[in-house]
């Protein structure tokens, strides 16, 4: 328990990770459901146009980490990713069936760019204070509370999509059936090319509109943990502690 009680910073990094967690599971999972479902293209395709999301936060985390190094200072960066993050996750929710490959490459950047931004600097700021044998539970803590957020996150974001998607798809394909529907919200391209053109973009159309709540709950999340990241303070490291932090971080 000293790990929580030796300063405000871990326990707030750590609700802050919960956060981020909810938000990493539920960009990472529904921005290719919104390649495939929303805007026809093959897993493969999908995966090709997310890599720019996984790239930029890889280099964010990297330039963080070297600036950190330059600085000393690992606050400013942990407190700008999850706002960074939540602009290019807001624009998501701009996006439509004929959305151009740029936006769709600006939105994932810049989410990547703040998601690593936080991953690295958010670290640092709840191994700060911590005493040196609590370092790896403290190290550990942040990971997990991460996971939990992001199996949190599934379960919220599922039963938003899930809730929405029938009602639009109802109203767009009146009189559908019931196994059709489910066919339709599981991404069945089978039963879905059945139908002729008009309704297949029809469809589309309302699997996209049905993750935007979604992406709006993301959004919020990220400004929230951004927040509680500016409710931390900046504890003072010099360059040989802040060498023993990323051996412990290792």
């Amino acid at each position: 328990m000293s790990v929580f009680i030796v300063h405000r910073n871990p326990g707030l990094i750590f609700m802050a990770n919960i956060l981020i967690g909810m938000c990493l599971t539920g960009f990472i999972y529904y921005v290719p459901i919104i390649f495939q479902q929303g805007m026809g293209d093959s897993a493969t395709t999908s995966g090709v146009k997310f890599i720019p999301y996984m790239v930029s936060t890889i280099l964010c985390a990297v330039i963080c980490g070297i600036l950190i190094s330059l600085t000393m200072r690992y606050r400013p960066w942990a407190a700008l990713g999850p706002f960074i993050a939540a602009i290019g996750t807001g624009l998501v929710t701009t996006w439509t069936v004929s959305t151009s490959t740029g936006l769709e490459v600006g939105c994932l950047i810049l989410s990547g760019a703040g998601t690593g931004a936080f991953v690295v600097s958010g670290l640092f700021s709840a191994q700060a204070p911590t005493k040196k044998e609590d370092l790896p539970v403290t190290t550990s803590l942040v990971s997990f509370f991460r996971s939990l957020g992001g199996v949190i996150g599934v379960t919220i974001f599922g039963t938003i999509f899930n809730n929405t998607l029938p009602k639009l798809i109802a109203q767009a394909v009146p009189n559908i059936n019931a196994s059709t529907m489910t066919s339709i919200i599981e991404g069945d391209r089978t039963v879905i090319s059945t139908f002729d053109q008009a309704t297949q973009l029809l469809i589309r159309e309302a699997s996209i509109k049905a993750l935007q709540p979604v992406f709006y709950v993301i959004t919020a999340f990220f400004c929230v943990a951004g927040l509680l990241v500016v409710a931390t303070a900046h504890v003072p490291l010099t360059k040989e502690e802040l060498t023993k932090l990323k051996a412990a971080k290792d």
